[in-house]
């Protein structure tokens, strides 16, 4: 037999792996952007009470924290929207899906995660062009003064990440629709650290 067909039902050890190896590396990109989204709001916390105190004390008002804040805000939300579909932390209506059998819930899951992986990729590149037009003109920010598209690449690259995982998470439905016991993160069932 070849790697990678399937036979009965059932997948081939080599194929199996390198979905395994596929998710424990998204899983390890994962972990990074929590830790780079932790930072990011330890920074932004500590730019908010500044410019809370130069407002209090009269000493002024820094107008290039406040865009920059604004920033942040909005790329941190699109990286941590990436990050909380991954790990199935985004708002979801189970009442519905919970009384589903296991065959038409993966299959509700299937066709739902088709639909936000095409979402996003057309998001992403609308984005994408938006940002390419901000480059071929130059256009930079009122206060930081930085080119704007600099602003749109972290959106552009989350939407991208969230391509990727809808679509992952739309495979790992049919493989439980094909394999009841397929497990998603099967490191985690058995205590093993990725």
């Amino acid at each position: 037999m070849r790697s990678g067909r399937r036979c009965a039902g059932r997948f081939e050890p080599k194929a199996r792996d390198k979905m395994k190896t596929l998710f424990k590396g998204i899983k390890k990109f994962t972990r990074f952007e929590e830790l780079v989204l932790g930072g990011i709001f330890l920074i932004l916390t500590f730019i908010v009470f500044a410019q809370i105190v130069l407002r209090t004390f009269k000493l002024g008002n820094l107008t290039w924290l406040d865009e920059l804040c604004r920033v942040i805000m909005v790329d941190t939300s699109f990286v941590g929207a990436c990050v909380a579909l991954w790990g199935d932390h985004l708002i979801s209506l189970t009442l519905l899906t919970d009384k589903l059998g296991r065959v038409p819930k993966n299959i509700l899951g299937i066709i739902t995660n088709v639909i936000g992986g095409v979402f996003c990729i057309w998001l992403g590149i609308r984005g994408w062009t938006t940002m390419t037009g901000m480059i071929a003109t130059n256009v930079r920010t009122v206060s930081l003064g930085i080119p704007y598209w600099l602003t749109y690449l972290p959106i552009a690259l989350s939407l991208f990440g969230m391509f990727v995982r809808f679509f992952l998470l739309a495979y790992g439905n049919l493989m439980k629709v094909i394999k009841p016991d397929w497990e998603m993160y099967p490191d985690e069932q058995k205590g093993e650290e990725a």
